[in-house]
Formats: structure tokens, C-alpha cells, sequence
């Protein structure tokens, strides 16, 4: 009751003074039921501040706070009160005994003190309230000023759905000159609201977490009521299918059989592959792929044709996406057919036809799909009787030379040549020697070969 040079200022305006305070009955005591009975109020956001005015100093101050009201709409009316950055909660709904000490604050250089008020929750649904100050001062040099605790509440965390629950831990929190006595977990930001199993624990769950980005605030109360508060992110992620990537089209031509298959350019963008498999799609069954579960394998023993390959890649998380990748061989070059149209032929009148034969020709690496014969020379038309087969008669042939080319056709649609030639020759002529065997002098006329029996017969000249 006695006069000080302490004063109080209200740098900013309250919502209202509120006059619901609860009652005791008993109206003597430091906390009468006329101190409790009003007080100001600032409603669910906002906040506000007054400044104690006129203290010494030298001295350290320890100021406790007390408030009471009974019309709180949610039933909550917790306020935040900050003094020289120490932070301390009380709710003032029916509060007839509660206080909120701050001890050792020191004024500024003018003898001032601001304290701050401000509602608790972070849904903005209590209201927080100043009704009385008790401020007892001593002497800097004697007094023992606290530390305010040092709040952990661990490195930051990210999970993947569908994991949707992690553990929050605030056992690294100390007090450097004292004890902390009370944690408490809250979300303050999120998608979605989160369950907490044990806020009030220094170790929480927290279930019921959807994609997005979550703070949790730790605040932790030492012995002398001073508070620390730290905030970890939790941020949930929706697992990303990797990226599978089978490599740029190959293509060979035989001999060449093999090929390397390339999946290395595969990825995934928010964590590992964790398998890889390659099978054929479609394509010749003729083939092997020396190990299927590898980034390069080798698939061998191609044939002609056009393999389609599948690369199918899973990540860590199970998820998977597949690519495609073609493998064309291409046959060998060709090699052009070998006609053979057989020997060269005589025939002798009156025969006028033979038979022209290409049976011999041959294709060393495919197979001959046509043949064709045609005249190319000789004294008249001779008469093909198939001139598309592999064999065939030609006929009416007269005295002469006659040249006959043979074509054939390769699977490819190469050609080869040949010509065989055909003579043909007049029929054999009769000869008939005439000779005159005589005695003396009776030889007979010139076209005969007179013999004289008396001579010896030393002519090789024979007329006919």
C-alpha cells in the first residue's frame, strides 16, 4: 500500500477491459475478488503490450502475472506472455490461484519493463488476458538470474508416403541452470491436422500426416518458469516412380550376332532403382541375354529380324516404369546367284531339238526363286517349250549356231547369267566309190578309178 514512482502505460490498445472475472468470496489477500474481477482482454489473434514504467535500475525484478476471467467462449483463454524475450503461459479461464512468475528481468536504460500478451494457440481461438502485476524488486549483485532453457526439437524430417507417421523428439532440450519441468508439442502449420499421442511428452508420435509440409513447435518450461521453444519441419513426400531408360535403337547386320543393351541411363528422381529386368516383347525367339537383372547385358545369338526389348525398373519404394528399346538385324550382304546353264551342245539334222538344263546353278547363301531362258543368237527362232523352268526343251532348230541365255533370281532379287551354245550340223552325206578293174587297155571313163590288175595300186586319191 505504499507510494512508488512505478507506473504502467498502455503503448497500445486493448480489445476491451473485461469484467467476468471469477470469485472467491474472499475480497482481502493479494488477489482479492475486486483484482480478479476485471482485466483486459485481447481476442482469439491478437496481441498486445504494456510497459512498466519507473524502476531502478540496479535492480532485478521478478514480476508475476495473474489473470481470471469466466466468459471465454471455447472455454480457452491461455495467454502468451513475454518479458525480455522469456516466454510463460497461463490460462486464465476460472483462474483463481494461478500466477506466472518472471524472475530477475532488468529494466532498460529508462527504468522500463514491456511485457507482451498474446493468445497461445495456434488456432487463434483463445483470449488472452492482463489482470494484475506484482513486481518485487532486489539488488542485481544478490540475485540469481535464470537462464531461460534451450529447446531441441530435433533435425528436420522428411518421409514418403505411404508412410504417414514419424516420431517428434525433444530429449537433446537442457537448462543450463535448472531443470526443465514441462514439454509441450503443437502443430502450428500444415495441409491437414495431425495427431499427436503425447503432446505433453518429450517424445511424441504424430500419425495422420498427408503431402505437404508440417512445423511442430517444441516448448520447454524450466523450474523458474522461463520457457524455449524450437520448431521442426516435417515434410511428407509422394514417392516419384523412377525413370527407366533402354538406350537409342541398335542395329546390326549378320554376321554380327550380339549387341549391348544399355539401361544405365535409367533414374530415379527422389530416391534409388533398386532392381532392373529386360525380357523381349516381341521379335525371333532366338536370342540370349547373358544376365536379364543388370544395367548392360549382352543379348547374343540374333538372328534376321526385329527384336523388341522391354527394360522394366523398380525403385527403393517399389514403384516401376518400363522403356523400350529395338534391335533390327539385318542379313548378311548378298551374294549373286551362280547360273549355270550346262555344256555346250552338237546335235546333227534331222534331231532339230535339244534339252537345255540349269539344274547346276546354285546361290550361296540364300535360294534361287526364278529362272528364265532366252535365245540371244542363231539362224532362226528356236521354240522354248518352258522357258521359265529350271529345265526345258527348245525345238526347230535348223543348221547353224544357235546361243541360249539362262537368268536366275536370288531371294534377294540378285541375278546371275550363263549361255550355253547349241550347234547344229547337216546330216551325214552317202558315198560311193566307183572303181573299173581291168586288163590291157580298156580303162573306163573319167569318173571311175580304173585299176589295172597289172599295176600296183599306189593312189590315195579316190574319185566319187
Amino acid at each position: 500500500g505504499l507510494p512508488t514512482n512505478v507506473g504502467m502505460l498502455q503503448p497500445t490498445e486493448w480489445d476491451e477491459v473485461d469484467p467476468f472475472g471469477a470469485t472467491t468470496g474472499n475480497n482481502s489477500g493479494i488477489y482479492p475478488d475486486l483484482a480478479m474481477s476485471q482485466g483486459w482482454l485481447d481476442f482469439p489473434g491478437s496481441s498486445s503490450y504494456v510497459t512498466i514504467t519507473g524502476l531502478d535500475v540496479s535492480k532485478l525484478y521478478d514480476i508475476t502475472v495473474f489473470a481470471s476471467c469466466t466468459d471465454a467462449p471455447t472455454g480457452n483463454a491461455s495467454g502468451r506472455y513475454t518479458i525480455n524475450g522469456q516466454t510463460g503461459i497461463l490460462n486464465a479461464h476460472y483462474n483463481t490461484s494461478g500466477t506466472l512468475t518472471f524472475f530477475n528481468m532488468a529494466p532498460d536504460a529508462f527504468g522500463n519493463v514491456n511485457i507482451g500478451l498474446t493468445t497461445y494457440d495456434s488456432s487463434n481461438t483463445s483470449f488472452a488476458i492482463l489482470g494484475n502485476l506484482a513486481i518485487k524488486g532486489h539488488t542485481a549483485t544478490s540475485a540469481k538470474r535464470n537462464t531461460p532453457p534451450v529447446a531441441s526439437a530435433g533435425a528436420d524430417q522428411t518421409i514418403t508416403l505411404p508412410v504417414n507417421a514419424t516420431v517428434l523428439n525433444g530429449s537433446a532440450s537442457q537448462d543450463s541452470d535448472g531443470t526443465i519441468k514441462s514439454y509441450h508439442w503443437a502443430q502450428i502449420s500444415g495441409p491437414s491436422a495431425s495427431i499427436l499421442s503425447t503432446p505433453d511428452s518429450v517424445i511424441t508420435n504424430i500419425g495422420n500426416l498427408m503431402e505437404g509440409s508440417y512445423s511442430f513447435e517444441l516448448t520447454v518450461t524450466d523450474d523458474s518458469l522461463a520457457t524455449g521453444r524450437d520448431t521442426v519441419i516435417v515434410t511428407v513426400k509422394t514417392n516419384l516412380p523412377p525413370i527407366a531408360a533402354a538406350g537409342s535403337d541398335i542395329t546390326i547386320r549378320l554376321p554380327t550376332s550380339s549387341a549391348e543393351l544399355n539401361g544405365s541411363g535409367s533414374s530415379d528422381p527422389d530416391g534409388t532403382i533398386a532392381s532392373y529386368r529386360w525380357n523381349e516383347v516381341s521379335g525371333p525367339n532366338t536370342y540370349t541375354i547373358n544376365d536379364s537383372t543388370i544395367p548392360n547385358p549382352i543379348i547374343s545369338g540374333l538372328i534376321k529380324g526385329t527384336y523388341v526389348i522391354t527394360l522394366k525398373v523398380t525403385d527403393n519404394l517399389g514403384a516401376t516404369s518400363a522403356d523400350t528399346v529395338i534391335v533390327t538385324v539385318y542379313p548378311a550382304p548378298n551374294v549373286a546367284p551362280v547360273a549355270n546353264a550346262g555344256p555346250d551342245q552338237t546335235i546333227v539334222l534331222p534331231t532339230s531339238s535339244a534339252t537345255l538344263n540349269g539344274t547346276g546353278s546354285m546361290d550361296s547363301d540364300g535360294t534361287i526363286i526364278s529362272y528364265h531362258w532366252r535365245q540371244v543368237s542363231g539362224p532362226s527362232t528356236g521354240t522354248l517349250s518352258t522357258p521359265d523352268s529350271v529345265i526345258t526343251n527348245v525345238g526347230s532348230l535348223v543348221e547353224g549356231s544357235y546361243s541360249f541365255e539362262l537368268t536366275v533370281t536370288d531371294d534377294s532379287l540378285a541375278v546371275g547369267k550363263d549361255t550355253v551354245v547349241v550347234n547344229v550340223s547337216a546330216a551325214a552325206r552317202q558315198s560311193q566309190i566307183k572303181v573299173n578293174v581291168y586288163g590291157g587297155s580298156y580303162p573306163a571313163g573319167s569318173d571311175w578309178n580304173n585299176w589295172n590288175v597289172t599295176s600296183s595300186l599306189t593312189s590315195t586319191a579316190f574319185k566319187y
